[in-house]
């Protein structure tokens, strides 16, 4: 079976042991892998497309835009990433967010932390501190102009889309709340982002956060 959850990163003893906790823990299908090639999705379904866990244990913080294009140039596009092992206070949260990574996983997080982590970046949802996404928000600016013209353009449907996306809903989440396909979701949010101009579900949540 396809895996849910791939770890990335050279540390082979310790992130093979990982897989294990990950699994035995969520029940989750996690598997490791050292080299940045990801040829073996390149054909994977989006909405079947596994979680990429990039080890930054050691990584300073710096360059971070030039390290996540380097090491994921072959990634499929829509491919969720989130970071683990980052070390507390090395500021690249804002920049993290504006790449499109789901989130941060601290290296001085607990066990129960991690996992409660890795679950909800499954579903769908953001795991950055909230006072990083503040931070974001604040930073975020569109003039007023534009940011009626888009609210304008928006369905009542595309707007209670972006809602939920606002409050951390998974694609499934909001499928079955609204009863509506998965597939219909992923459609209303492409409409949603050209709309806003916004490239990426991160992006979306912010501008519904500062709007709505």
């Amino acid at each position: 079976m396809d895996p849910q959850i791939i770890i990335v990163g050279p540390l082979k003893l310790q992130n093979e042991l990982l897989t294990f906790f990950i699994g035995r823990s969520t029940g989750l299908r996690c598997v490791r892998r050292q080299e940045y090639s990801f040829s073996y999705i390149s054909g994977t379904p989006k909405e079947s497309l596994p979680l990429i866990l990039w080890d930054c244990r050691g990584f300073d913080g710096s360059n971070l835009s030039l390290e996540y294009g380097k090491s994921f140039e072959s990634m499929p596009e829509k491919c969720p990433i989130a970071l683990f092992n980052v070390s507390t206070g090395n500021g690249i949260e804002n920049e993290a967010i504006k790449l499109g990574i789901r989130g941060i996983i601290y290296e001085d997080d607990a066990p129960a932390i991690f996992i409660k982590g890795i679950q909800a970046l499954h579903k769908g949802q953001l795991w950055y501190p909230r006072d990083a996404l503040a931070q974001s928000l604040m930073e975020t600016k569109t003039s007023p102009k534009i940011q009626k013209k888009a609210q304008s353009l928006l369905t009542p449907r595309e707007k209670q889309i972006l809602t939920m996306i606002a409050v951390g809903a998974s694609n499934d989440e909001i499928a079955e709340n609204l009863c509506i396909s998965p597939h219909t979701v992923k459609t209303h949010l492409y409409n949603i982002y050209n709309k806003i101009r916004v490239p990426n579900r991160i992006q979306a949540a912010l501008w519904a956060a500062k709007n709505f």
